[in-house]
């Protein structure tokens, strides 16, 4: 499925999903292989949505999902456009993945953007 479909079904579908059926949303959303829409801002939209129904229900992202979102965070990782940098750090604020500590360090510590790394700070703080 392509990013619009997928988008367009989960915002047609009933307010309230069950873990299983945002579990499949997510699971589309992540065989997605279209770099352009990988990294866009309506896919980390998107991504964070489901995680944040996700969590209504209370559940996370397994751990096979945690590392999955957590290799896209590495890997469409950008500090210019703080709008979309704030949804990368809602998205790694939501994950079980244990490597999410020790790549925040790493980018506080490069970042030349000071609101960027003000953000890192307070959400590495928010996890300790």
């Amino acid at each position: 499925m392509k990013l619009d479909e997928i988008k367009s079904c989960f915002e047609n579908s009933p307010t309230i999903l069950n873990g299983d059926e945002i579990n499949i949303f997510i699971d589309n959303l992540l065989s997605i292989t279209d770099k352009e829409e990988l990294s866009s801002t309506k896919y980390a939209e998107l991504l964070l949505d489901l995680i944040f129904c996700l969590s209504d229900n209370y559940q996370q992202l397994d751990s096979k999902k945690s590392e999955k979102v957590f290799n896209w965070v590495v890997e469409s990782w950008s500090d210019v456009e703080i709008a979309y940098f704030d949804i990368l750090l809602s998205i790694l604020a939501n994950l079980s993945y244990p490597n999410t500590k020790d790549f925040i360090k790493e980018k506080i510590e490069k970042t030349n953007n000071s609101i960027a790394k003000d953000m890192l700070v307070d959400l590495l703080n928010e996890l300790q």
